[in-house]
């Protein structure tokens, strides 16, 4: 198993989530394009990031000051937790609420309001799962 946002981790990442049409198709139908950066929240910067196109993701990589969209941050024995057992919309609307889970950029209210995105971006959880 790849070091959690490592260079291996975020390229397993990528076959996942494009092999997976359930996360695809629905942020496909909603024209969803995002470079999404992922790290841990007292860190500076995210460790990696993924760049969505249409649903799908077309690159990753070690993040190297590349312009985001979103910024997902976490402490680490958060992110495996979830990892392990990936939340639902109600636990993740609740993490958001207790600063669990935060965005460092871009609005989470805007996910969750449109179903396709907010069940893409809970189910990305069950990809991470994969890797």
């Amino acid at each position: 198993m790849a070091e959690l946002f490592s260079s291996e981790w975020v390229n397993h990442f990528m076959e996942q989530w494009n092999g997976e049409s359930e996360l695809i198709k629905p942020l496909e139908k909603a024209r969803f394009s995002k470079i999404i950066g992922y790290g841990f929240i007292k860190e500076d910067k995210p460790m990696v990031y993924i760049s969505v196109e249409n649903g799908k993701i077309l690159s990753t990589g070690l993040y190297l000051d590349q312009k985001l969209d979103l910024d997902i941050r976490c402490e680490k024995s958060q992110w495996k937790k979830w990892i392990k057992q990936p939340p639902g919309m109600i636990s993740m609307g609740m993490a958001f609420a207790a600063g669990k889970i935060k965005l460092k950029k871009g609005d989470y209210k805007a996910i969750l309001k449109d179903n396709r995105v907010g069940a893409a971006f809970i189910h990305s959880f069950s990809v991470m799962a994969k890797v």
